[in-house]
């Protein structure tokens, strides 16, 4: 599939361009990433004004990162990184004084359904069990473990993890009462 070659430090006239990765995935799935439309992918993603100011700047700081995967195809899985340690600094808000195990966090999330299914923008029929929440009170510690312990494995993009954190975080605060 594609050619794994050793990283190399990109020269100056390679900064500004699309990674290479990106056209050979290009190639192989049949459509190409533009940078304008991963604007606008990561600028339709946000977190409403009840989710703590500190929350949403470190928000903001993972949807610019996402932009220069164009130029950096490897910086996706520290994007991905950044938004479970994200998610977990969101629920240590939440859970303040006592901040437990980011596992313990998201089981209490979901039991208290301060997560539910129909909180995700990408599921469409929930059958009412929270299978999703439930999963991702699995996957999510095992996954944050796996790319912070070292990983050599890239993703393929990061945009579904930014929408599920957005998704995972606007639940988790009350948004402000209109005036």
């Amino acid at each position: 599939m594609l050619n794994k070659t050793m990283e190399e430090l990109k020269t100056i006239s390679q900064l500004t361009k699309i990674d290479e990765r990106h056209i050979e995935y290009g190639q192989v799935f049949g459509c190409m990433i533009d940078l304008e439309l991963l604007h606008n992918l990561v600028s339709d993603l946000t977190l409403h004004d009840g989710v703590p100011e500190e929350i949403r700047d470190q928000f903001t700081i993972i949807r610019n990162m996402a932009l220069y995967t164009y130029y950096l195809y490897t910086l996706a899985t520290v994007v991905t990184l950044k938004t479970y340690i994200l998610i977990e600094h969101a629920l240590k808000l939440r859970f303040v004084p006592k901040k437990p195990s980011f596992k313990h966090m998201l089981q209490h999330a979901v039991d208290n359904k301060w997560v539910i299914n129909e909180g995700f923008r990408h599921i469409k029929n929930s059958d009412n069990n929270n299978d999703f929440c439930k999963e991702l009170v699995e996957l999510l510690p095992k996954f944050r473990n796996d790319a912070a312990h070292g990983s050599s494995s890239l993703d393929i993009g990061c945009v579904k993890d930014i929408e599920i954190c957005a998704d995972f975080i606007n639940q988790l605060y009350d948004q402000p009462k209109q005036a």
